[in-house]
C-alpha cells in the first residue's frame, strides 16, 4: 500500500468516526427538546402563533421595531370575519429592552467590564526569618539607617517582607495581564460580537461565543529607508472571537448540564465556492481534499433546515470538529499496517474540517 492510499484509508476512517460522533449529537440535540423551546421563543419574539402562521410560511423575516407597528391578523376559511384574531407584539420590546440594559451593564463605553487582580495570599504573617530552598535564610542589601545602627551589609528576610514582595509583584503582573487581556478584546472587537450572542441569549435563552479562538493577524506598515518607501507586512496570531448561532453547535451528548464536560463538539456553517477554494492557501488544509469537493458535480446545497434566517442556502455545508477520537474509533475502518501512522496513545486529541 502507498502512501497516498495509506493517506486516504486514514482520511476516510476519520471522516467515518467524526460521522458517527456528529450524527449522534444532531440526534442528542434534537431530542433534548431544546430545539422545540428555540422554535418557540423565536415565534413568540416575531409574534407569530397558530392564527397567522400562514403569512410566515413562504418565509420569515423581521421587520423593524416601530411603535406604530400595524397589529397582524389572519382569517382561515372556518372564521366568519367577524372575530379578531391577533397577536400583540409585545415580546419583541421586552426582550429588546432586556438585551440593551444587559449590554449597558456589561459593554461599558470606552471602558472594560472586568478587572484582574492578584490572588490573596492566606494569613501567614509572621516575624520568622524566610528560609530558601537550600536551607539558608534569604536575605536583601541592608537600608543606610540599618547600617547606622550597626546591622549587616545583607539583612535577613522575614516571611512578612516575602509575602509582602510577592503581593507587590503579583499585583504589578495582574494589572499588565489586565490591560493585555484589554487590549486583545478591542481588537476582536468585542463589544459589537458580544451584542449578538447577548441578543440571542435574551431572545431564545441561549447564547455561544468562541473564544479564544487562535486568528491570523496581518499587519502593513511603511517605512522610510535611504533607498525609498518599503512596505513591511507582520503576520502574527493572536487570540479573537466569533459568534456562532446557537443553531449550528452540536455538543457531545454525554456532558450534561455543563458544556465544560465535552468531550467534543461541532460547529456547522455554509461557505461558498470561492471561500473554500482560499482555503487551499493556508497549510492547515488539505489541498488534494478541497479539490475532489470543488471537482464535484453538484454543489451539495443546504435546505437551510434549522437556521436562523430559516431560508433555503446553497454552497458548501463545512463541519468543524474539537475533541479526541480514540484508537477504536479509527481502527474500525483502518487497517493495522495504516495504524502505524498514529502513535501509541489512545486518545488523539484532533481538530478537523470537514466540507460535505
Amino acid at each position: 500500500m502507498n502512501n497516498d492510499e495509506t493517506k486516504d484509508d486514514v482520511l476516510s476512517a476519520i471522516s467515518k468516526a467524526l460521522k458517527d460522533k456528529r450524527d449522534k449529537a444532531v440526534s442528542a440535540r434534537r431530542s433534548s427538546g431544546i430545539e422545540e423551546i428555540w422554535v418557540a421563543a423565536e415565534e413568540a419574539y416575531l409574534s407569530i402563533d397558530e392564527q397567522n402562521r400562514g403569512e410566515y410560511s413562504s418565509d420569515k423575516w423581521e421587520k423593524p421595531q416601530v411603535l406604530g407597528a400595524p397589529l397582524t391578523k389572519k382569517k382561515s376559511n372556518q372564521d366568519d370575519g367577524t372575530r379578531s384574531k391577533m397577536f400583540i407584539p409585545l415580546t419583541r420590546r421586552y426582550v429588546d429592552i432586556a438585551a440593551a440594559k444587559i449590554c449597558e451593564i456589561v459593554l461599558p463605553i470606552d471602558d472594560k467590564a472586568f478587572s484582574i487582580d492578584a490572588t490573596p495570599i492566606p494569613d501567614m504573617v509572621s516575624d520568622a526569618i524566610a528560609v530558601g530552598r537550600d536551607g539558608l535564610p534569604l536575605s536583601r542589601p541592608a537600608t543606610p539607617e540599618e547600617m547606622q545602627q550597626g546591622a549587616p551589609a545583607q539583612v535577613p528576610l522575614t516571611k512578612q517582607e516575602v509575602i509582602t514582595k510577592t503581593n507587590e509583584a503579583a499585583t504589578a503582573a495582574a494589572k499588565k495581564a489586565e490591560s493585555r487581556i484589554y487590549d486583545w478584546m478591542i481588537e476582536a472587537n468585542h463589544p459589537a460580537i458580544m451584542r449578538k450572542v447577548i441578543h440571542d441569549a435574551a431572545r431564545i435563552g441561549t447564547g455561544v461565543l468562541k473564544a479564544p479562538w487562535p486568528d491570523s493577524k496581518r499587519e502593513v506598515a511603511t517605512q522610510k529607508t535611504d533607498a525609498g518607501i518599503t512596505a513591511v507586512i507582520k503576520e502574527s496570531i493572536a487570540p479573537s472571537e466569533y459568534w456562532v448561532d446557537p443553531w449550528n453547535l452540536f455538543p457531545d451528548p454525554t456532558c450534561g448540564s455543563d458544556i465544560k464536560n465535552c468531550d467534543y463538539i461541532f460547529e456547522r456553517d455554509v461557505i461558498n465556492r470561492f471561500t473554500l477554494s482560499s482555503l487551499k492557501d493556508n497549510p492547515s488544509y488539505l489541498k488534494d481534499q478541497i479539490d475532489k469537493v470543488l471537482k464535484a458535480e453538484e454543489e451539495k446545497k443546504v435546505a437551510g433546515e434549522n437556521y436562523s434566517d430559516k431560508k433555503a442556502r446553497e454552497g458548501f455545508e463545512i463541519w468543524y470538529f474539537c475533541g479526541t477520537l480514540s484508537r477504536e474509533d479509527v481502527s474500525k475502518a483502518v487497517a493495522e499496517d495504516s495504524m502505524a501512522t498514529f502513535s501509541g496513545d489512545d486518545v488523539l486529541n484532533v481538530i478537523a474540517t470537514m466540507v460535505n
